[in-house]
């Protein structure tokens, strides 16, 4: 390829899809530190103090179902970090899920909150948009964004020639194009290994999504359905009561010494145990077992040094692409490169168009880029529907979700900015396409 089809690569990729990349981008680096955000925004779900808990997960999840003997605990979380207290997710009598929060050290109901929080919003809405139009055809919008984001990686390397020397250079000028230029170079070097991260995490979940719809439909290496490789046989009828499940848990470490539990809930009558095992960038659920409650049997004891390439990577794919396998540090880097690349993929597009004004030529595939832009614009206002219509199934009788004031605030706040991010972006960038038909 010659250098000018290099360039129409990178650049057409970056015009054609910078909005909705933009989108992505930015929705996914606030979902780095979603948890965090949580936990500023939500007294409940800090703890009383950082000491070492007191309690097991499994204590926590009695003292719930003790508690609140009318609903059932879905699901149970250790704390993320000192001092966080144990996450436990219900489901009421009324269908409606909720997160009650328990004190790892005085084991005090601390409060509860609506499904509906800062970490839920960012993560529906940077994988399915909220499931607008279709959640499918939604995901595979999103999944598909990988390939313009490698292009726009593979296509740069060969136009910025001896970049590896570039580290420091930075030209700024007069002009505002020169100088938006610049800092695209500057901010494409530093981040380039975050992008490459990021495209190639992301054509990997495009390839999972693939073969679940298409081939196999496989979700999981081992579990109770035919959505498992390796499914296991359905639990037989009790006729006693389950043991309990301090006692459960204790047999899973005992069967898993080395494992720090950390999530556990009832998977069609099997418990399920999740946790860390020292390996090294594995997702909790790459560790994990399978107990028969009414005997205490230990059906399924999975460790990460024992799975094949494809399941080992398909449990890495997730602390590389969100950055959470060092705790804060490590989120907080994928953050800040998280910002870079979102200014990136708008960046691109401003500069390609204001770079064919300059040359007083017509605007190579004017339509498709009006096209496309309107396109995306069309799509996030239908996800804005989606996420109002979702935000509405969180709450009772038709009603919005009752919602800490702070975690309403920065929610309310940061669409307030997307949305001006994006108004202005599309004015400048059609005032510029305006400017260029007047002129021809």
């Amino acid at each position: 390829m010659t250098a000018k089809q290099w360039f129409n690569w990178h650049s057409l990729t970056g015009v054609w899809t910078g909005l909705l990349l933009f989108v992505i981008c930015w929705s996914g680096t606030f979902a780095t530190l979603s948890y965090e955000l949580d936990w500023l925004t939500n007294p409940a779900i800090r703890a009383s103090s950082s000491q070492t808990p007191q309690l097991s997960l499994a204590e926590a999840y009695q003292i719930v179902s003790e508690a609140r003997p009318q609903d059932r605990v879905a699901f149970a979380s250790a704390p993320l970090a000192p001092g966080f207290n144990y996450d436990l997710v219900i489901e009421t009598q009324a269908g409606q899920w909720r997160h009650l929060y328990v004190d790892p050290v005085s084991g005090v109901i601390a409060g509860d909150s609506s499904y509906l929080n800062i970490q839920r919003f960012f993560r529906d809405f940077h994988r399915v948009l909220f499931g607008a139009v279709n959640r499918t055809l939604a995901s595979y919008l999103v999944f598909l964004l990988a390939i313009p984001l490698l292009i726009s990686v593979i296509s740069a390397l060969y136009l910025y020639r001896c970049w590896w020397q570039k580290f420091f250079t930075l030209n700024w000028s007069r002009q505002r194009r020169a100088n938006v230029a610049s800092l695209h170079k500057l901010a494409g070097i530093w981040s380039l290994w975050f992008s490459l991260v990021i495209a190639l995490t992301s054509v990997w979940y495009l390839y999972e999504a693939f073969r679940v719809d298409a081939i196999d439909g496989k979700v999981s290496l081992v579990g109770q359905g035919s959505y498992a490789v390796q499914p296991l046989p359905p639990l037989s009828g009790a006729i006693t009561e389950p043991l309990p499940l301090t006692e459960l848990v204790a047999r899973a470490q005992q069967a898993r010494p080395d494992l720090q539990i950390t999530s556990l809930w009832f998977d069609s009558g099997y418990l399920q145990v999740h946790g860390q095992a020292g390996h090294l960038l594995v997702r909790d659920r790459a560790n994990k077992l399978y107990l028969a409650p009414y005997t205490g049997e230990v059906v399924h004891n999975q460790n990460a040094s024992d799975l094949s390439l494809y399941w080992r990577w398909s449990d890495t794919a997730d602390p590389l692409h969100f950055g959470d396998f060092a705790g804060l540090t490590s989120k907080l880097i994928w953050f800040v490169f998280g910002l870079i690349l979102s200014f990136m993929a708008l960046s691109g597009s401003y500069m390609y168009v204001k770079r064919q004004q300059s040359k007083r030529q017509p605007l190579a595939y004017r339509r498709t880029l009006i096209l496309a832009v309107a396109g995306t614009v069309l799509m996030l206002l239908a996800s804005i529907w989606a996420g109002y219509q979702a935000a509405l199934s969180y709450g009772v009788a038709g009603q919005l979700p009752a919602l800490p004031v702070a975690t309403t605030l920065f929610l309310g706040a940061w669409l307030v900015l997307t949305v001006a991010i994006i108004a202005y972006w599309c004015f400048k960038l059609f005032s510029v396409i305006g400017y260029e038909r007047r002129s021809f």
